[in-house]
């Protein structure tokens, strides 16, 4: 097996399998730390035995089995019993993992948490940037990042903040610190200040990927909507704004055969859309 295949594979499901993790343990640290174990136990049996019919299942299943094993040496055994026979089924279906990842996504940017630590704990948790990244894109040391980190995770811990979606009338209140989050995240990949990439592809693709589940549970929300149309717009001219050297092009000498045509026309309709809403007008729309 291809060193890079493994590291796709690892790359699309780590986000997927910690949500997952998180939700069933409600601990972020077991959840990493057990995702970690099964991620090396990956790299060491997935070249001799190959690649699981189902890499997601596998790890998870591998990485419950860790949790369940830190769990009963610290004495806990009847909560490691009920966790592992609960969640026996190890279902790896797509919609079950967007659900976690949902899940994982709402309680990061809860309204107890501020601002800055919703996005450092979406970024680390839910897009997979190293806690380097992470303290690089907010101008910290990896020290500082680091316990801002765990001040938040203790905070969400002691607070008994719910790992899920809101109730729909609970959504808008929370809907604008997301969009800022989610916008956040995007620029971050769009103009990225770690790593030596300009542009983090993937990062933009998860940020469109999360505004568009968003948008299906505030069904017809303006901003949400304008938000969509902003990534896609702006996402539509990734190809042309670097050369083959990773050089930046600016706007006006960029191929513009290079551009996505359909994203823009996307991206055209959701404006219009959200214009047809006809409520009043936010920083994403305007």
């Amino acid at each position: 097996m291809a060193d890079d295949r493994l590291t796709a594979i690892v790359k699309t499901e780590t986000p997927r399998v910690r949500a997952r993790l998180i939700r069933e343990f409600r601990d972020f640290d077991l959840a990493e730390d057990s995702l970690q174990d099964a991620l090396l136990r990956a790299v060491k049996s997935w070249p001799v035995d190959g690649i699981p019919e189902s890499p997601a299942a596998w790890l998870t299943t591998v990485a419950k089995r860790c949790a369940i094993d830190v769990l009963r040496r610290e004495q806990v055994h009847h909560r490691a019993v009920g966790l592992l026979s609960a969640g026996e089924e190890d279902r790896d279906e797509l919609d079950v993992f967007n659900d976690d990842l949902m899940r994982l996504i709402f309680t990061c940017c809860h309204p107890s948490l501020n601002l800055e630590a919703q996005i450092a704990l979406t970024l680390r948790t839910v897009v997979d940037m190293s806690l380097t990244q992470v303290a690089r894109a907010f101008l910290v040391s990896e020290k500082t990042m680091e316990q801002r980190l765990v001040r938040a995770k203790r905070k969400i811990k002691q607070a008994g903040i719910p790992y899920t979606v809101p109730e729909s009338r609970d959504l808008p209140r929370r809907l604008q610190g997301m969009l800022t989050v989610f916008y956040l995240v995007f620029n971050e990949g769009y103009s990225a200040t770690a790593g030596d990439a300009l542009i983090r592809f993937e990062l933009c693709q998860i940020a469109i990927q999360m505004t568009r589940q968003l948008n299906r549970l505030v069904r017809g929300g303006a901003e949400a909507l304008s938000l969509l149309s902003l990534m896609l717009l702006q996402h539509s001219r990734s190809k042309a704004r670097v050369d083959a050297a990773g050089r930046l092009v600016l706007l006006e000498d960029q191929d513009r055969g290079l551009w996505d045509r359909r994203a823009i026309t996307e991206g055209t309709m959701l404006l219009e859309k959200a214009l047809l809403a006809r409520q009043p007008p936010g920083p994403f729309q305007l």
